[in-house]
């Protein structure tokens, strides 16, 4: 499903952490994807990756790791979508929520394994670069299932996050 090949310049994982706060710090308009060994957007396959995406100056720093970034990404998502969407946030879930919502609880119920990308307009990974996409990746399922929308999805971003978090 990627569209494009990944632009960025390799960078030390022991660097990722203090480029986010950085770029936090600075109102930078940044996000950042945690890439497993088998995601299908992975430059190295594999690997685990940690891609930082800085939208102001459209540099893409990319870290590669034998370690999971999970807990980097647990450190850093309150920078990222604020307290409301940090992995201690607290959820109602929405029984009307979206498919994708859905299928995420869906995962974590069955003990599946699973992981998301919350794609921003203009991420280098986004199929639809003017609106905001968020893809699941499946382990007992091929392709990918997504929820695209022209506002940012929070309320949807907040569940799947809290359920991401939870479940690592």
């Amino acid at each position: 499903m990627p569209q494009q090949q990944l632009r960025f310049t390799e960078i030390a994982a022991a660097d990722c952490e203090q480029i986010g706060q950085s770029l936090a710090a600075a109102g930078a308009d940044w996000h950042y994807h945690v890439l497993g060994p088998t995601c299908v957007y992975n430059p190295r396959p594999g690997s685990h990756a940690f891609l930082i995406e800085n939208a102001d100056t459209g540099a893409a720093l990319c870290a590669f790791s034998p370690a999971s970034f999970a807990g980097l990404a647990k450190r850093l998502v309150s920078l990222l979508h604020g307290a409301d969407i940090g992995a201690d946030a607290v959820i109602d879930p929405d029984p009307d929520a979206p498919p994708l919502v859905r299928s995420v609880r869906a995962c974590v119920a069955a003990r599946e394994g699973w992981h998301h990308h919350m794609m921003k307009p203009g991420c280098q990974l986004n199929p639809e670069p003017a609106r905001y996409v968020i893809t699941l990746e499946r382990a007992s399922r091929p392709g990918i299932e997504t929820l695209v929308s022209i506002a940012e999805p929070r309320e949807a971003l907040k569940e799947i996050e809290v359920l991401y978090f939870s479940s690592r």
